[in-house]
Formats: C-alpha cells, sequence, structure tokens
C-alpha cells in the first residue's frame, strides 16, 4: 500500500490474498479514531477506497499526519498518511 501526500481525497488500494471482512480506520497522529470503513466481505485481488478527509460528524479534518489500519481477516497494518492543505 503506497499513500502519498493528498488534498482533500486520497484513495486508499490495497490487495487481499484471502476473500475477507475488511475494515479500514482512520486515525489522528494523537491516536483517536477519526473515519472507519465497514466494506464487508471482499474477494481476492486489489482493491480501494477512496476518504475524503472528513471526520465522523462531517467535518473536515486539519492538515497532518493521519495513521489509517486495514483489517482483514486475521491480517492487519497500519501505515502513514499526510494531509496537506
Amino acid at each position: 500500500m503506497i499513500i502519498s501526500p493528498f488534498n482533500l481525497i486520497t484513495t486508499i488500494k490495497y490487495t487481499l490474498q484471502l476473500e475477507s471482512e475488511v475494515d479500514i480506520y482512520i486515525y489522528d497522529i494523537l491516536g483517536r479514531e477519526v473515519s472507519k470503513f465497514n466494506l464487508g466481505l471482499k474477494s481476492t485481488g486489489i482493491h480501494s477506497v477512496q476518504w475524503n478527509g472528513l471526520d465522523y460528524q462531517g467535518n473536515p479534518v486539519g492538515a497532518g499526519i493521519y495513521l489509517f489500519q486495514i483489517q482483514a481477516g486475521y491480517f492487519t497494518q497500519t501505515k502513514k498518511m499526510v494531509l496537506m492543505k
């Protein structure tokens, strides 16, 4: 997974080796969850989801470093991304 600095919308791409239930969490640098995607059961292969830089209340988050965590079955991975405004 590769995430570059982004403005407003970013695409999180991921590849599944096995069919899995997928959830993606977005956290601010202090570890507070700001958004979540319950993507359901996904087949093997390449997938993506877009995050529009909004929190749970629909408010734009501030510029800075964010973490996203993908959970797919027993697999969990966390990556860093930078929101630039």
